[in-house]
């Protein structure tokens, strides 16, 4: 079992992931979350249609790319902080009540800055996908 809260510097309610599934320090992470219909994030979007924003899934694949590197002992006590998204295509919507399987990996990493690739995948349907690049800063 893998510590979030330990690996993962976000709190409610801003952290957007609930367990960690699999952490291979400088290599990948897997991670899932549920957001129930009585979740704060569907109560404007939109209403009488709620889907789940592109912007806190892809916050899901960025807070799940963290124990990537705060896993790694060189970089204890650091975090990848967001640097730019590359692109990010979200191809279904995800809705109430549905569970995420968070996937990413490491990409490249060089002095301190790197890049990571996320998928997200509702039903072993992939949902959204997206490559950004990160600087490791000390927190």
């Amino acid at each position: 079992m893998f510590n979030l809260a330990e690996l993962v510097p976000h709190r409610a309610p801003f952290l957007f992931i609930d367990e960690l599934l699999d952490v291979k320090p400088g290599v990948a992470c897997s991670a899932k979350v549920f957001f129930s219909e009585q979740s704060s994030v569907f109560k404007g979007h939109f209403p009488g249609y709620p889907i789940l924003p592109g912007v806190i899934i892809t916050e899901a694949m960025l807070q799940t790319g963290v124990p990537v590197i705060s896993a790694m002992d060189k970089f204890k006590d650091t975090y990848p902080l967001l640097a730019s998204i590359e692109f990010a295509t979200f191809k279904k919507p995800v809705y109430p009540n549905e569970h995420l399987l968070i996937d990413v990996r490491l990409e490249k990493l060089k002095l301190g800055k790197g890049k990571m690739h996320g998928i997200v995948t509702v039903n072993e349907s992939v949902v959204a996908e997206a490559s950004w690049l990160f600087a490791i800063v000390k927190m």
